[in-house]
């Protein structure tokens, strides 16, 4: 007895000493590195955050953006706004004393390069900065590759026959029986989920007008269309979500990727038309962070996760990625995370 106590104490001890030695004596390490496979000509932005909030610097959301940058001298970069409006007033779940992402989050802006300037560099002094918390390129981001489904029948995710359907390359092939999710069997036994879970696809947006979605669309019930942002949330006119990528309040899809997704998720059943939604209950709350051609960015990735989670969405599908690390789209997964979204 006496061993294992003395064993006991001494791992105790240890893991005592590590845990303080880690949280008085490591200092964060600013990560300079960008993947050298992408085109950096292309990122005219960078993001970065502050160790506290820049005063005077606009928000995104009330028209007041490029504002002047003061803080920085040297001529690294041209101006800088707030990336994401206040939304504290919508949610009590933002505590006074915010966690390391949401602060991040709310210190969290988007700086223009100054023309000729190499991105790296740039990176690097502001990252030198003591000031600065941590920046990063404001990378490109990229729909995933989705099939054009419209039929139940070519569903074989969701009842898989050994059916024929096409592949993405134009082929076609069988399916193997039974290889799916269960999604029939659990729908004529009742058993698939009754509540009206809100599920945000953040994407090209979302036809909310379509025959198979309109039904399954989630809405604002204190917003109306009248210029005016009735519910103090930061958006004006944002019945059904927002459109990021043009910044108004209309989501309305003009590539198709995210009414296909979200057709996917929850497209009415019972109807005689389309497709069956996986989850037919779910409602849709539309996040348009891609424009027309689908050309996306981490800034708008960011700030359509924060949207979706202070709104009340429980899910939040992303089915988009990039290829490099990001640490502004882990803060916002992280703060998602903290309200009880589930981030996918």
């Amino acid at each position: 007895m006496k061993i294992t106590s003395l064993f006991v104490s001494i791992t105790m001890l240890i893991l005592f000493l590590a845990i303080n030695v880690n949280a008085v004596s490591v200092k964060k390490i600013k990560f300079n590195y960008i993947n050298p496979a992408l085109d950096t000509n292309q990122i005219e932005e960078v993001i970065v955050v502050m160790e506290e909030e820049v005063s005077g610097v606009g928000c995104q959301s009330s028209g007041k953006s490029n504002i002047p940058l003061t803080p920085f001298k040297g001529g690294i970069i041209q101006e800088m706004r707030k990336l994401i409006p206040d939304m504290s007033t919508k949610r009590a779940a933002l505590s006074t004393k915010p966690s390391r992402a949401a602060k991040n989050l709310q210190n969290m802006y988007i700086a223009k390069i100054e023309k000729g300037k190499n991105i790296s560099d740039v990176i690097k002094n502001l990252n030198a900065m003591p000031e600065v918390k941590y920046a990063e390129p404001n990378y490109p981001i990229e729909l995933f590759a989705a099939p054009n489904d419209t039929h139940l029948n070519y569903e074989w995710f969701l009842n898989n026959t050994g059916q024929t359907y096409q592949t993405d390359f134009g082929t076609f092939t069988n399916g193997t029986t039974g290889a799916d999710v269960g999604w029939l069997a659990a729908y004529e036994s009742g058993a698939l989920p009754s509540n009206q879970i809100i599920i945000a696809v953040t994407d090209t947006g979302t036809d909310y007008t379509h025959e198979d979605i309109t039904n399954r669309m989630w809405r604002i019930p204190d917003e109306i269309i009248n210029g005016i942002d009735d519910d103090f949330n930061g958006y004006v006119d944002d019945i059904y979500g927002i459109d990021i990528a043009n910044g108004d309040g209309n989501p309305m899809d003009d590539n198709g990727h995210g009414t296909h997704v979200s057709g996917t998720i929850a497209a009415e059943t019972d109807n005689g038309i389309g497709v069956a939604g996986i989850c037919p209950n779910a409602r849709i709350m539309a996040v348009k962070i891609f424009d027309y051609s689908g050309r996306g960015n981490s800034a708008n990735g960011i700030v359509g996760i924060y949207y979706a989670a202070n709104m009340g969405a429980k899910i939040i599908n992303c089915s988009w990625g990039g290829n490099a690390p990001n640490e502004a789209m882990n803060d916002a997964i992280v703060y998602a995370n903290e309200l009880g979204c589930v981030v996918v």
